[in-house]
């Protein structure tokens, strides 16, 4: 499986995140660069988006969050009580 991981978070999160998961066979991507397109392709090619906290303040989850509804990528929260709060 592999998730693309939205919303405001470090490298360094992202780097204990990818080793947590690697152990469970499961693939970590995420964007740092502000290259719409980019963002789009890396997500297209994944199997869920996982957003954490907060990404309801960036304008990038919300367009990836738009992209993962039309194309039928699951969705998943960090924590539930973020979902719904574009």
């Amino acid at each position: 499986m592999r998730v693309y991981i939205s919303g405001y978070l470090s490298v360094l999160e992202l780097d204990n995140l990818q080793q947590l998961y690697t152990e469970k066979g499961v693939s970590i991507v995420a964007c740092f660069d502000e290259d719409t397109i980019k963002r789009v392709e890396l997500l297209r090619g994944c199997d869920a988006i996982y957003f954490v906290n907060g990404w309801g303040n960036s304008m990038y989850s919300l367009l990836e969050l738009s992209i993962a509804e039309l194309k039928g990528i699951e969705i998943r929260y960090q924590d539930e009580k973020e979902k719904g709060r574009a």
